[in-house]
């Protein structure tokens, strides 16, 4: 989570970017977080990530990437 007086600089794509870079360094095979549905700025930035959006319950998605 981003707090409010840093959003918009390009923090929160930094972070899943480091992320994924661990996960890849790690050897996994693919990672996912869950996302509050109204989120659509995570959202968006998980979509242009290649993350796919998957409906957990009306308030929930999960953002899942795989990675080989």
């Amino acid at each position: 989570m981003v707090g409010y007086p840093w959003q918009r600089l390009g923090l929160g794509s930094k972070l899943v970017d480091y992320i994924i870079e661990i996960g890849k360094d790690m050897g996994l095979k693919k990672i996912s977080g869950d996302v509050l549905s109204k989120n659509f700025k995570m959202i968006r930035l998980c979509t242009k990530k290649g993350f796919k959006m998957e409906p957990v319950d009306e308030d929930t998605v999960r953002a899942v990437l795989k990675l080989s």
